[in-house]
């Protein structure tokens, strides 16, 4: 079990050594990628552009979990907003203190998470446990 620790610390410190060296241009373009529709609204303007929105499975959903983003992440309000103008329920994480347990909890509206508190990582949160 050690080993499996040690293995996702040393991940998590590459990944994080590897985001770090993203330049905010490519964030904003990474976001994109993942994201956004075609100018219409109905999909991709170009299909290597906007992977999530347009996907069949995101579109015929009633219900999605969105993690929210950190400052040096890619966005995830953009989302969350489609996420309620689709009329999808929406689900962020909530974690206990002290713990690695995660619900998902049910936001109202997309506006609720700029009324979040703040964690120590600066990143909105459900209140927690």
């Amino acid at each position: 079990m050690a080993a499996l620790w040690a293995a996702k610390k040393a991940l998590c410190l590459d990944l994080k050594r590897r985001v770090t060296a993203l330049s905010d241009a490519e964030k904003k373009r990474q976001t994109a990628a993942v994201s956004r529709r075609g100018r219409d609204g109905s999909g991709p303007a170009n299909p290597r552009c906007g992977r999530l929105l347009p996907h069949l499975k995101y579109q015929n959903c009633q219900r999605a979990a969105v993690f929210l983003s950190m400052s040096d992440e890619i966005q995830t309000e953009d989302i969350i907003k489609d996420v309620f103008q689709c009329g999808k329920q929406c689900f962020i994480p909530r974690y206990k203190t002290r713990s690695n347990h995660m619900d998902m909890v049910k936001l109202s509206s997309a506006e609720e998470i700029h009324n979040l508190p703040l964690t120590s990582w600066k990143m909105c949160c459900w209140k927690r446990l």
